[in-house]
């Protein structure tokens, strides 16, 4: 290489130049969450790099997928059974809330049992017991209306009338009426006979299938000694018809109020 000889000027020519070594030489990671081993070098070596990066350099800060999205906080991907997603104990996935959003936790209602990853109806493969679903004490009143049907999760229901009476100051009969909206009631149909306000009636009509556009109803209340059994009963059976399918009923006095008893609704 070209080098001054002296201090003077201009006093120069070409030298072999002094070798060396390196002394020391570090690398570190700082911040980033990354790391190097073989550091420091003195002479010579070899710097590994490792760690993890972080996200504030433009990295997940996690080795897995899952710990990844989570710092990251992305939706998870995947089939649901293993994409990392939770829920709570018997809940099935759905959406009930009007307009497109979100997957929605969906409770098991009742008559139902969800275990083992299977959802069955109680009682079996066959109908299940009947269930409660409401219950009227109709005093002072004219009508008795259930609705919301459709809400519920029966396809059978069973109306139970106990110790029922009106106050009408002449013979009376009782009636029912169905809705498909819950508001429009069609011509209600008498399902007693005229009975003195002094009667007192028992027993109960069953209505299968009320989801569908057309049906039956059976039976009816009507006077009945303790431990007896009605012989016949008048205008007991009938056949309806209600697109859609029955969303309320409504059971009313021809005359008068209720005064005594109560209307029992069941499903199942």
């Amino acid at each position: 290489m070209l080098a001054k000889l002296t201090a003077a000027d201009y006093n120069t020519g070409w030298v072999t130049p002094a070798t060396g070594t390196v002394t020391s030489v570090a690398a570190s990671g700082g911040s980033t969450g990354l790391t190097f081993s073989g550091s420091p070098i003195t002479s010579s070596g070899t710097l590994t790099l490792g760690g993890t990066l972080a996200l504030a350099s433009g990295g997940t800060g996690a080795t897995t997928a899952s710990g990844a999205r989570t710092n990251l906080g992305a939706a998870a991907s995947g089939a649901v059974g293993s994409s990392g997603l939770t829920m709570a104990t018997a809940r099935l996935l759905g959406r009930s809330t009007a307009s497109t959003g979100a997957i929605e936790e969906i409770s098991v209602g009742t008559g139902l049992s969800l275990s083992s990853g299977v959802l069955s109806a109680n009682g079996g493969g066959g109908a299940s017991e009947w269930t409660e679903i409401a219950s009227v004490t109709p005093t002072g009143v004219s009508s008795v209306d259930f609705a919301n049907l459709k809400t519920t999760v029966y396809n059978d229901l069973l109306i139970v009338f106990e110790g029922l009476s009106h106050d009408s100051g002449s013979n009376t009969t009782f009636s029912i009426a169905i809705s498909a909206n819950g508001s429009t009631f069609g011509n209600a149909y008498v399902i007693t006979n005229s009975v003195a306000a002094t009667a007192v009636l028992h027993g109960g009509r069953i209505i299968p299938n009320f989801r569908a556009n057309a049906g039956l109803s059976a039976s009816g209340p009507t006077t009945i000694n303790d431990l007896g059994q009605a012989a016949s009963l008048a205008a007991a059976n009938s056949a309806w018809r209600c697109n859609g399918g029955i969303d309320a009923i409504r059971i009313a006095t021809g005359a008068g109020n209720f005064d005594a008893g109560t209307i029992r609704l069941l499903g199942r």
